[in-house]
């Protein structure tokens, strides 16, 4: 993947990068989702949606994309970032979220986890949106608009971002299928 464009966005005051996967493994993650859908059930923390539930690793197709993301995603990241051990990310949780019409995500967090992200790869009306700590505390003044980010649906868009950095999916409209990752940087470790 030589052409891979990986973009950074200060926001919120953070960071989230992105970049875009090859759709052939969107289409084949679609695909998988089209055969389990059925045995999955909703009631993943802060999901209203159905989902694999954490243990995704189960499928090799989501191991596989665990371990691009932590051996040549992370590492520019932490590069870019000047993070110390930056190389040492390993994927804990790794999960599908398949929305249908009606169903949302509420704001929440990852935080006892380093760094998240999510691959879209059905893009849907039910986009994801960061949330501003302003809105989160109910700090923001009747005079501020409002300063979520949000950021719009592409089919193999890959979005990485600090695992605190609250975030929420607005009520879809219509199929809306996501994975979501969560990696640890195992600096601790020698």
């Amino acid at each position: 993947m030589s052409d891979l464009n990986i973009l950074q966005h200060e926001i919120l005051p953070s960071f989230i990068f992105t970049c875009k996967l090859d759709e052939d493994r969107c289409d084949a993650i679609n695909e998988l989702v089209e055969k389990e859908h059925s045995s999955w059930a909703k009631g993943l923390n802060n999901i209203n949606a159905k989902t694999t539930g954490w243990n995704g690793m189960r499928y090799p197709i989501l191991a596989d994309l665990a371990s691009f993301t932590q051996e040549k995603i992370l590492p520019h990241v932490g590069q870019k970032l000047h993070w110390d051990y930056y190389n040492r990310f390993i994927c804990k949780e790794v999960w599908i979220n398949y929305y249908q019409a009606g169903d949302d995500g509420t704001p929440h967090n990852h935080i006892y986890t380093d760094i998240s992200a999510v691959l879209i790869t059905k893009p849907g009306d039910g986009n994801l949106i960061f949330n501003s700590l302003q809105d989160i505390y109910s700090l923001a003044r009747p005079f501020e608009k409002k300063r979520d980010f949000v950021v719009n649906d592409i089919k193999g868009q890959l979005i990485i971002f600090p695992a605190w950095l609250f975030h929420k999916v607005a009520k879809c409209v219509n199929e809306r299928i996501t994975v979501a990752m969560n990696f640890t940087n195992e600096f601790y470790k020698e």
